[in-house]
């Protein structure tokens, strides 16, 4: 399996981890998180929706806590979508996070107008982040520019709900893979495993162990990271082992998960798998909550269905610059072969993105996307047998 991602937060930590960040953050910290954190976004908060930009409904001191929230933090919505004639200060702090991301020269763009130079910084930026290019900003991309202007040592990083996100946690993980400190893959989620990982580190190098990451302790870090190399990190070396165990067909925990306009094919495919597999589960929600529900049901492994109304079918695995799911891509594949066989008039692509289901489950994962929608429609018992076969073939032999 892939290790266990950070996103999880039903397991925040031991009391050891809770007391030692209390007695630390009491003695030493709270001066320090003044200076070097900077203020919360609501859109760090993968529920960013439920956030206000006034004062919480439940109590002010949530907002005292983290401080006011940034220029421009509530200017996307996840029902706001910028892309091209869009013009306004919404399109200005899109160009503004671009630039400072280094995807769009300070001046290049026109200034507030969605013109044909931020369209192409933006579509630059989507297919670095492992985001799909469609060259308009919804609440995925935008989130994506909020992590990526975070610096690794301008913050102290530490557990909390909901887990801190950003580039510098994404940074910090890569560099403990390396050094054999494992983080579980590289998802930019400040998780209890990422705390265990520091910990360690911290255990190793003689000082205090209380899984909180300051400037100082990242200065350290690099330090050791200069004589390493470029490898993949022990994540993925972790994850090549236990893909060379076959998981036991009888006792497989599968999780069916399906977006608007993809009911028919999941229910058909979770009927199918059901016969082999008694325990398989269907899940329909948005991202973040099948992701949580995927992990709460230990899942092996969870295949998503969505109806994306393209003009052909993609299949999609987690994949960022430092890091692949191995065992999501080979079931891609898998299943991406299966449907070429069984629905030849169907065109059908492997893609590595970082989608938010992809991103939090903490399993093997794929992410069908299936079009067009009027041949969908009609080959639904095909589609749930070509994926039922597929995802059989990789559970008898995951590695390949």
């Amino acid at each position: 399996m892939v290790w266990p991602l950070q996103a999880d937060c039903s397991h925040l930590g031991t009391n050891r981890s809770r007391d030692a960040f209390a007695n630390h953050h009491r003695q030493t910290e709270r001066g320090r998180l003044r200076r070097y954190c900077r203020s919360f976004q609501c859109h760090e908060h993968s529920h960013h929706d439920s956030f206000r930009q006034g004062r919480c409904e439940d109590t002010h001191c949530w907002r005292d806590a983290q401080g006011s929230h940034g220029s421009g933090a509530h200017t996307i919505s996840s029902r706001f979508l910028i892309g091209p004639g869009h013009r306004g200060p919404a399109v200005h702090e899109l160009q503004r996070k671009l630039s400072a991301a280094g995807f769009l020269a300070p001046g290049a763009a026109e200034d507030a107008t969605f013109c044909a130079r931020t369209h192409a910084a933006l579509v630059a930026f989507q297919d670095s982040y492992g985001l799909r290019t469609t060259g308009e900003c919804d609440d995925l991309t935008w989130s994506a520019l909020i992590e990526a202007s975070w610096v690794l040592g301008e913050r102290i990083l530490f557990l909390r709900t909901p887990n801190l996100r950003g580039d510098d946690i994404a940074e910090l993980q890569t560099l403990l893979n390396r050094l054999g400190f494992n983080c579980g893959r590289v998802d930019g989620i400040f998780g209890p495993l990422t705390v265990e990982a520091i910990s360690d580190f911290q255990n190793n190098i003689g000082v205090d162990v209380n899984g909180i990451c300051t400037p100082e302790l990242v200065q350290h870090i690099k330090r050791m990271s200069s004589q390493t190399g470029e490898g993949p990190g022990v994540a993925l070396v972790r994850e090549s082992v236990e893909l060379a165990t076959q998981i036991d067909t009888d006792t497989a925990r599968i999780v069916v998960g399906f977006f608007p306009g993809a009911a028919g094919v999941a229910h058909a495919l979770a009927r199918r798998v059901r016969t082999q597999h008694p325990l398989t589960t269907t899940v329909d929600s948005d991202a973040s909550t099948q992701a949580m529900t995927a992990n709460r049901f230990s899942a092996d492994v969870y295949v998503g269905i969505e109806d994306a109304g393209a003009t052909s079918c993609t299949i999609y695995f987690y994949e960022v610059p430092t890091f692949t799911s191995v065992g999501g891509r080979n079931l891609a594949h898998h299943i991406a072969s299966s449907i070429r066989s069984r629905i030849p008039e169907l065109s059908v692509h492997v893609q590595g993105v970082r989608h938010a289901v992809l991103r939090e489950t903490r399993m093997h994962a794929v992410l069908c996307s299936l079009g067009p929608s009027d041949v969908v429609g009609l080959k639904t018992n095909a589609l749930s047998v070509a994926i039922d076969e597929a995802l059989n073939e990789w559970l008898a032999d995951p590695s390949n």
